[in-house]
């Protein structure tokens, strides 16, 4: 009795946790030499990168990570290219966090390539509520910084639309509704004339 007692509630305490409470993904610190750190963006707050890892500020990471924040409402930082898509959530680590996903990580990088016509580096705000009851994502809008190109305008909206998070819940309700992403894009020149070309036939058919 004793045994199966326990086996239901842990199968209970499993289920309950996946499906309403923060859970960390991985409780792992990344380390870096003490010379080497820097204060976190927001005074006070974890860091935690794409994986669900716990991080460092420090000398190593993009200037856009390190800079420190000066919006109460920015949570996540993302840089995206073909060849990278990381994040830092910098605020609120204790009462949301967002969800690994490296098989759509992989695939917005996938789509990034296909940009890779100029040498350029823009951003994107986005301004983000979640319902309060599901914690699910309702409203995603521009705050201020559009990207120049269209369809990567686009691109990143929908990004943040396929995200999932995890929540510390009070009376069964999410404490973090609003937040922004802020993003940082990197495209590279490095399609040919012929490949360019090929690529924008392709998609004048499909129109």
């Amino acid at each position: 009795m004793n045994k199966f007692f326990y086996l239901f509630f842990l199968i209970f305490f499993v289920f309950h946790c996946q499906t309403t409470d923060l859970v960390k993904d991985s409780d792992t610190l990344v380390e870096i030499a003490d010379e080497d750190k820097l204060p976190p963006p927001v005074s006070g707050e974890n860091i935690q990168n794409e994986k669900g890892e716990f991080v460092f500020n420090n000398m190593k990471e993009h200037e856009f990570f390190q800079a420190k924040s000066n919006d109460y409402k920015e949570f996540y930082r993302v840089i995206v290219s073909s060849e990278q898509y990381s994040v830092r959530q910098i605020r609120g680590t204790s009462k949301i966090q967002r969800k690994p996903d490296p098989e759509g990580d992989r695939l917005i990088q996938e789509e990034m390539g296909n940009y890779n016509i100029v040498n350029l580096n823009d951003e994107g705000i986005l301004d983000v509520s979640l319902n309060s009851n599901t914690g699910t994502i309702e409203v995603i809008r521009f705050d201020g910084r559009v990207p120049r190109i269209n369809e990567i305008a686009k691109m990143i909206q929908n990004d943040v639309m396929r995200w999932e998070f995890l929540h510390e819940l009070v009376d069964d309700k999410a404490q973090i509704t609003k937040f922004k992403v802020y993003y940082r894009i990197i495209l590279q020149q490095k399609l040919t004339r012929e490949e360019i070309k090929e690529r924008f036939l392709k998609k004048k058919k499909k129109r």
